[in-house]
């Protein structure tokens, strides 16, 4: 029998990490080896010992030395877990490609696979096999590592055409930013009701556990179990039998295993809530410790420093709005009753398995928002959504700096957002500013309240002013208005100054009539509009044909028909 030769080469894990029981360590050796990275890294080592990825490739073992000594550093140096996880898959999902591709993975050829790469990524994209921001941050992602492993002063991701595609293109749209506070104030709603539930009595009490929403419905929980209306039709009464023997189990044992599913959706919950009211980091609110806090009033809520023995106080902790705190103290209360954590954290999860310093990705929450048809606001949108709320209403960048313990130049570059109601308030006063339009007493606008007649204008018969409105039509401060309304208004008015000239009896004046004139110059205000374009052409058309038709502009309607009454009832 044959024994497989088994080359190890260098250690390319990352032993400084502490890991929970049920977490597979952090490693880069799959790179080694060719097909290492196609392997599930549970089974990698397995694979290795049995000989079935064969030696370790020496011309692989520079480059992969060179990536995992910058995510090392990275994480000794107070990086993300998370990021680095991160960085560890799409380099593993990097270098599988390049296995399948025939691609040898070395220092002098991996610009050039890089680059194949990230086409295939944006041609799976256009293909609408992945998302096009997804192809975009995993070519970014690996971009990054490959820039500090080889040193390179000039982005290799510059020389895609990936980036190319996306750089620059980020739009904000008002639709998007009025759903967004929304989502939030629905979201933060579910969340309240979930910690008002899921008391003690009703976390230790008989299953299911009622969750009332703000919006009267009534939500569920069953604690894993099958809900009887969810069995599958032919279902056979055995098992009908033994669901029902489970949950009699389950209501006779206040501190059975499966409850922890209720006590960490409140934990995710209160998490969420804590994240939006202080604005604190995800990373930071993981690390923190229970214990006794105090409060001094500041701004419009507290101060919150730990207590320590010896009436010690430490430093600020965090700071909550005055309206948090009672929900906060309620918390506190119910972890005391609920939860031994070894490590005494604050937010403990409900696997303790879990390593400490992997934050939670919030699956329970996740699950209900889905079951109940509403959109998850993730711990980074909080923060972004609870400091651009605080922009708007105080309406002062250092004072919500400050409260979100930012700079100015953090608060505007990473988290303030252009909101589309506050644009459009902005641009209309500077428009007002601009070309400061007001009401006249004619059809259409007035820039300026001091009458003065245009060049060539009978004063003798209409002069300009601000009451009549003949007079605006004759005043240089009259401004038509590219409108369909408007010409509405004018052609309506015309007609009005038509019947008006109907009943003109002539005198031994020589001067012609004064609505003879107004009719005159709207006129040739109407067809100097009509000429504009196709767009102002048609709605002259349209009306004109209301106009024959009888109707009339709602400002002039009611003069018209008073005028026409007037006639009719003349001898």
């Amino acid at each position: 029998m044959r024994i497989p030769q088994v080359s190890y080469g260098p250690d390319l894990t990352f032993p400084s990490f502490p890991y929970g029981s049920r977490e597979t360590p952090l490693s880069l050796n799959c790179l080694l080896y060719k097909g290492g990275s196609q392997v599930h890294a549970r089974h990698f080592q397995a694979a290795v010992d049995a000989g079935t990825l064969g030696s370790v490739r020496k011309g692989r073992v520079s480059l992969a030395t060179r990536i995992h000594e910058t995510i090392n550093a990275a994480l000794v140096g107070g990086g993300s877990r998370l990021t680095a996880r991160s960085s560890i898959i799409l380099i593993r999902s990097f270098y599988s490609w390049m296995d399948e591709n025939g691609r040898e993975p070395n220092e002098r050829l991996i610009k050039e696979h890089y680059l194949a790469w990230a086409d295939h990524m944006l041609h799976l994209a256009r293909s609408r096999k992945i998302k096009l921001q997804t192809a975009y941050d995993g070519v970014t992602r690996v971009a990054i590592t490959l820039d500090r492993a080889l040193d390179l002063t000039v982005g290799i991701a510059r020389h895609t055409t990936l980036w190319r595609h996306l750089r620059g293109k980020r739009l904000w749209e008002a639709k998007s930013d009025r759903v967004n506070l929304e989502q939030a104030f629905s979201f933060g709603s579910l969340l309240l009701s979930i910690s008002n539930a899921l008391t003690t009595s009703a976390v230790r009490g008989p299953v299911p556990i009622q969750v009332p929403l703000s919006d009267g419905r009534m939500h569920l929980e069953w604690l894993r179990l099958m809900p009887p209306d969810k069995h599958k039709p032919g279902v056979t009464p055995t098992t009908l039998r033994l669901n029902a023997k489970v949950r009699e189990r389950l209501n006779a044992n206040p501190f059975a295993e499966s409850r922890k599913f209720a006590i960490n959706l409140r934990v995710e919950s209160e998490m969420l809530i804590f994240i939006a009211q202080t604005g604190m980091n995800l990373a930071q609110a993981n690390r923190l410790r229970a214990g006794s806090f105090s409060y001094h009033s500041h701004l419009n809520g507290y101060q919150v420093r730990r207590l320590y023995k010896g009436r010690k106080k430490g430093e600020v902790e965090f700071e909550i709005f005055g309206e948090y705190r009672p929900y906060f103290e309620r918390y506190l209360k119910w972890r005391s009753e609920n939860l031994s954590d070894p490590l005494d954290r604050l937010f403990p999860p409900a696997d303790p398995r879990r390593a400490s310093d992997i934050a939670p990705l919030f699956h329970a929450v996740r699950r209900r928002c889905k079951q109940l048809g509403i959109a998850f606001v993730s711990p980074r949108q909080l923060r972004r959504t609870r400091v651009n709320w605080l922009r708007r209403s105080l309406h002062d960048p250092s004072l919500t700096a400050e409260m979100a313990q930012h700079t100015e130049e953090v608060l505007f570059k990473n988290y303030d957002l252009p909101h589309y109601q506050t644009a459009l308030v902005e641009v209309s006063t500077f428009l007002r500013k601009l070309d400061p339009f007001t009401p006249s007493a004619g059809p259409g606008a007035c820039v300026d309240r001091q009458p003065e007649a245009i060049p060539g204008a009978p004063m003798a018969v209409v002069g300009p002013d601000c009451i009549s409105p003949a007079g605006c039509l004759f005043c240089v401060h009259h401004r038509d208005i590219d409108s369909f309304d408007y010409i509405w208004s004018l052609d309506s008015y015309r007609y009005l100054k038509i019947v008006e000239l109907s009943s003109y009896r002539p005198s031994e004046s020589d001067h012609p009539p004064p609505a003879g004139m107004v009719v005159e110059r709207i006129t040739r205000k109407l067809e100097a509009l009509g000429s504009r374009g196709r767009k102002t052409s048609a709605w002259l058309k349209e009306a004109a044909a209301r106009v024959r038709e009888g109707s009339f502009h709602p400002r002039w309607e009611g003069f018209i028909h008073l005028m026409d009454s007037s006639l009719e009832a003349r001898p």
